[in-house]
């Protein structure tokens, strides 16, 4: 038997299969007729039962039935290149000397190696103001090669894999969750998921930040930062499953070039910060330390906002249906696959307040922020 789940989203259905870990928004009629898709139904049977009890039309099953069993195939998109393994790269680099770099990230000692200055790039300006002097016995042991527009990683000794430089937020995201994993040792109940978004917290509660690359999450933290918040994350936000929680992750904060001028009068280091370009992502970048304790704190969840910055536009919050958000969020996230964590997310999910916010005014913003986390 084919394992789905099946729960509520604002007024509508959201259906996960196992098999691709995906998640669709149906109505529920079509949520009814997925039942009997991964349940392994015949087509027969399925179209019996959407005819005499849901009242629909042979030809309409037949169509829904032949959406739905297209999630069972996984993405189109080609990440991890399959093909390149760790040979690839020591051909040209066990010869070179690596160069060693020591990380404190919550209370474990990383030793990342880098084989080339392009490796260090993608990983050192992210980590950096946590580095630490040299230890004989770290933790943990993670090598980082670039070869031929390809970065290949390897933690602990394991080879995790290859991605093309075109993709290497894909490659960013899978280091850091591995980080993540890998420094938290026990996390209460396990992990939910990961989210491309920021966390914000005033210490009690949270708010995620979401919204497109080039939305302002970024520039958003920093400004909350420099206002007294606290910022969890800018960009991958961990979520544990037990009670929903967000959790810090110890990263600088990118800001991109165009966002120098406005935020320069608080950071007056940024002016001077070194610049990052990122062909894959097309940004230029400059990083600020996040002064976060470097801990595993997670807090509470007081709702998700969908963040835009628009100049000379006028603040407006307006309040986003479940639906909207879930399908916003979900496609940039990485949710653990099994039956019981699709369940606890879709759950989550639903119990969340959801907003659209656009702003230009910082000082509108950081008030409207405050009122936010001060709800019941």
């Amino acid at each position: 038997m084919r394992k789905i789940v099946v729960g509520d989203i604002g007024v509508h259905k959201a259906v996960w299969v196992e098999k691709s870990n995906r998640y669709v928004l149906t109505k529920t009629k079509v949520a009814e007729i997925a039942t009997l898709v991964f349940s392994g139904k015949t087509s027969m049977q399925i179209a019996a039962y959407g005819k005499s009890v849901l009242g629909m039309e042979v030809e309409e099953i037949r169509q829904i039935e032949t959406e739905l069993r297209q999630l069972e195939l996984p993405p189109t998109e080609k990440i991890v290149e399959d093909n390149i393994d760790i040979f690839f790269f020591i051909r040209n680099d066990f010869e070179c000397d690596s160069k060693d770099r020591y990380y404190l990230l919550y209370d474990s000692i990383f030793r990342v190696s880098y084989f080339s200055s392009n490796s260090e790039f993608m990983v050192h300006p992210k980590f950096g103001f946590r580095e630490m002097e040299k230890v004989q016995f770290p933790d943990h042991q993670v090598k980082v090669f670039y070869r031929d527009k390809y970065i290949g990683l390897e933690m602990d000794g394991q080879w995790i894999g290859a991605w093309h430089k075109d993709n290497s937020h894909y490659f960013s995201g899978m280091l850091s969750s591995l980080i993540f994993e890998k420094a938290q040792h026990e996390i209460n109940g396990g992990l939910m998921a990961y989210l491309h978004a920021a966390g914000i917290s005033d210490g009690g509660k949270c708010l995620i930040f979401a919204g497109d690359s080039g939305s302002g999450k970024s520039t958003l933290s920093a400004i909350l930062l420099a206002n007294g918040f606290e910022v969890l994350a800018d960009d991958f936000l961990p979520i544990e499953q037990s009670a929903g929680k967000a959790c810090h992750f110890p990263a600088a904060i990118s800001i991109k070039k165009s966002s120098i001028k406005l935020l320069s009068p608080l950071f007056p280091a940024l002016k001077n910060a070194k610049e990052y370009f990122f062909p894959g992502l097309n940004k230029t970048v400059r990083y600020l330390s996040n002064p976060a304790t470097n801990s595993p704190f997670q807090v509470p969840v007081q709702g998700l906002v969908f963040v835009q910055y628009l100049e000379g536009a006028d603040l407006l919050l307006e309040k986003m249906s479940q639906e909207e958000a879930f399908q916003r969020l979900v496609p940039d996230s990485y949710i653990y696959p099994s039956a019981q964590n699709a369940q606890s997310f879709i759950s989550w999910f639903n119990s969340l307040t959801c907003y659209q916010l656009t702003y230009s005014d910082s000082k509108k913003m950081v008030e409207t922020v405050k009122e936010l986390l001060q709800r019941d």
